[in-house]
């Protein structure tokens, strides 16, 4: 009963945050030109390869860490914020946007805090906090839009993770700074901030490339198919979320994967031939957006497959293995939204991204048979 319960709060969370933030981004997206969404997603961008650096502590390595009652959590929110800082002030002298500076500084809090609640196992106040902080967007953003315009935005975005400091400093002060354990755990600490870094690197170097390439317009095409994406992922980052602290402990979680890819398969469906009818009636604007969403829907599955297998590799600590297939991908990536967005466009660069998570999806398949 209590797995249930717990399942059914990670589900609320998550569908509720990850539907406000849709409806907000869709809202947005109506609101703003192509090219005025690009530009806010390509900071945003900006914001989140800068924070990826700076996260030192990762939300798996604290919620590994923290189902394991291994006290490492003030050490890694120490060096995250202190290398967020440095982050920032750079953000701020490059581009003189003081909002995506603290955008950095909301990424990094929101990603410890919830993590920690996790691998607490406190899946009712996770629900709570994220829930908050994605209404706190929905709110603060659009309020702010028709105050200050375009740049309101980015500012209600980064005001939306003020109520995680407060968890933050109870955090910090729940363990004592200490290197000495952080240097034996340093091997999987470091593997899981280059899995990170490269993963989520990956996820805005996009963004950014391909602005010289296309142009802010087709960029903010491409950015509501991922957000169209992101959606369809949701159930599958539920049970990733769910299954991640039980893999660490060793329980079993078969029967909620199988889910997972059922799951996976019907969306993947429904995303395909749903979106040539419905995408012109709410933004007639984004005409590209639709090829680019029944391309990118073909990811869904691979994905999936990847973050069940990831949740089992990371509860064995075993992260060598993703750091490679985070490399590959990235390479794979990056290589083809660089060859085939120039040549097809949009659909180039949606193209290299379902062939760089099957690649994914593929390596981690056979390292799992072989092991």
């Amino acid at each position: 009963m209590k797995k249930i319960n717990d399942l059914l709060s990670l589900s609320i969370a998550n569908i509720g945050g990850t539907g406000l933030t849709a409806i907000f981004w869709f809202i947005i997206a109506a609101l703003l030109v192509p090219s005025e969404f690009g530009q806010i997603q390509y900071f945003i961008s900006i914001a989140g390869l800068a924070y990826t650096i700076s996260l030192l502590g990762t939300g798996e390595v604290i919620s590994v860490y923290t189902a394991k009652k291994i006290k490492l959590q003030s050490t890694l929110i120490l060096l995250s914020l202190i290398a967020g800082t440095i982050a920032s002030i750079v953000i701020l002298f490059l581009f003189s946007k003081v909002e995506v500076s603290f955008l950095i500084i909301g990424f990094i809090i929101n990603d410890i805090a919830l993590a920690y609640l996790i691998g607490n196992k406190f899946f009712g106040k996770y629900s709570k906090y994220l829930i908050t902080q994605k209404g706190l967007t929905f709110g603060l953003g659009i309020t702010l839009y028709f105050i200050f315009g375009v740049d309101g935005i980015l500012f209600g975005l980064a005001l939306s993770y003020i109520h995680f400091i407060i968890l933050i400093f109870k955090i910090y002060k729940s363990s004592k700074i200490n290197f000495p354990l952080l240097k034996t755990r340093l091997g999987f600490v470091t593997n899981n901030y280059w899995i990170n870094t490269v993963g989520i690197a990956k996820n805005n170097l996009d963004k950014i490339i391909v602005v010289p390439l296309i142009g802010f317009e087709l960029l903010g095409n491409y950015a509501l198919a991922l957000q169209v994406y992101a959606v369809s992922m949701i159930i599958s980052k539920i049970i990733y979320q769910y299954v991640l602290p039980h893999d660490s402990v060793g329980e079993t979680t078969a029967k909620i994967k199988i889910f997972a890819l059922l799951s996976s398969i019907i969306i993947t469906l429904l995303t395909i031939s749903l979106s040539p009818f419905i995408m012109p009636i709410i933004f007639p604007e984004y005409v590209e957006a639709i090829s680019a969403i029944q391309i990118i829907s073909l990811a869904i599955i691979p994905s999936t497959v990847t973050l069940l297998l990831t949740s089992k590799i990371l509860g064995n600590e075993e992260s060598k293995i993703l750091l490679s297939t985070r490399i590959i991908l990235a390479i794979i990536f990056i290589g083809l939204v660089v060859i085939l967005t120039p040549i097809y466009g949009i659909v180039g660069t949606t193209t290299g991204f379902v062939i760089a998570s099957v690649a994914q999806c593929m390596i981690l398949i056979v390292y799992s048979k072989l092991k």
